[in-house]
């Protein structure tokens, strides 16, 4: 069984004076919680990006050093196929300056056929 405290006259019974007195006495921090969290969501995105872009960097090494090592025939194979998709577009946009200048044409015409705008 443990001994019993000496009693001292004028105390109270509950806590020390001293502890009762620092509760009271330290400011409540309402922030900090806050800054935490947003310390800890800045620390997770910033990691995430930094993954992020180690990882492209290392698949462009990879796709680089790929095309180094195919051969002259696939290399020339390859920028045909892109020759073939750009001509492709450019058809396609010389297509609709064409249907633009039409349509200006014939609202030129509608308004009285003055002089083109």
């Amino acid at each position: 069984m443990p001994t019993p405290l000496p009693y001292r006259p004028g105390s109270s019974p509950g806590p020390p004076q001293s502890i009762s007195n620092t509760q009271k006495t330290l400011p409540k921090n309402k922030a900090r919680p806050f800054v935490v969290a947003v310390s800890i969501a800045a620390v997770t995105i910033m990691g995430t990006l930094y993954g992020a872009s180690l990882k492209q960097e290392t698949q462009s090494a990879k796709k680089q050093e790929k095309r180094a090592e195919e051969s002259l025939a696939r290399k020339m194979e390859r920028l045909q196929m892109a020759s073939d998709r750009l001509q492709t577009t450019r058809t396609g946009l010389e297509r609709k300056i064409a249907e633009l200048r039409k349509r200006r044409e014939d609202r030129v015409v509608q308004r009285g056929g003055g002089k083109e705008v």
